[in-house]
């Protein structure tokens, strides 16, 4: 696994983001997925491993790891936390 730096938090994308009403400008700009890793200097102590997160679409580095494709993307970008 990779160990995020900084303020980066690493992303496992989920397939869809189905319980979302999101604005029609909106639509198809935003993703939904799972938090794997935060870096030393992200600030909400809120975040933690395992949430469910939503961000901006274009926002992140994309790349393969151990066969899984998987997002590396800074805090700022990262739109909202799913609470259970």
């Amino acid at each position: 696994m990779i160990k995020p730096l900084g303020i980066h938090v690493l992303l496992e994308p989920l397939e869809e983001i189905s319980s979302i009403v999101l604005p029609e400008q909106s639509r198809g700009q935003a993703e939904k997925a799972i938090v794997r890793g935060i870096g030393s200097e992200v600030e909400d102590s809120s975040l933690k491993v395992g949430d469910t997160v939503i961000f901006r679409k274009y926002s992140p580095e994309e790349f393969e790891l151990d066969g899984k494709m998987v997002y590396l993307i800074e805090q700022q970008d990262l739109m909202g936390i799913f609470e259970t």
